[in-house]
């Protein structure tokens, strides 16, 4: 693991939530950053400690000193780390609406993608039930192709 004492800009693509990592269970969200010039997605564990500053921060840039890097470029806040407001840079759109927003495809066409790419997809509805009632949860059951989405 390498780790950063400088400070670097995030840019920050999305609100946090709970997610999973080799150490656990941590918050997360997905930013960019100032080292890559803005061109690599980059996956970013925080303690619940940062969670209400990033999630304020949303297509906002950040000056984040006191975080490490894996080699496969995820990266994780600490305790200690500090989170200062900034001007933003100049992010490239393209970059940011295809992470918010990626191109409809097929089921067939997303198997060939790279563990990690995000997508989203169509598919047909090949049957439905009548809607299931239990005393917590009310929902209808569908026959169609099942997908699972899985962080690792």
């Amino acid at each position: 693991m390498k780790n950063q004492g400088a400070q670097q800009k995030f840019f920050v693509l999305e609100g946090t939530e709970v997610r999973s990592n080799s150490n656990g269970q941590y918050f997360g969200t997905c930013v960019l950053t100032s080292m890559t010039k803005y061109q690599e997605i980059h996956e970013l564990f925080m303690p619940e400690k940062h969670v209400q500053k990033l999630t304020q921060s949303v297509k906002k840039s950040l000056i984040v000193k006191g975080f490490s890097q894996k080699q496969d470029g995820t990266m994780t806040l600490n305790e200690a780390s500090k989170i200062m407001d900034t001007t933003d840079d100049n992010v490239n759109e393209d970059i940011v609406k295809k992470f918010l927003e990626p191109e409809v495809e097929d089921v067939a066409t997303i198997k060939t993608k790279a563990k990690g790419t995000r997508v989203s997809i169509k598919g047909e509805v090949r049957k439905t039930t009548n809607v299931l009632e239990t005393p917590n949860s009310r929902r209808r059951i569908s026959d169609f192709i099942k997908f699972w989405n899985s962080r690792k």
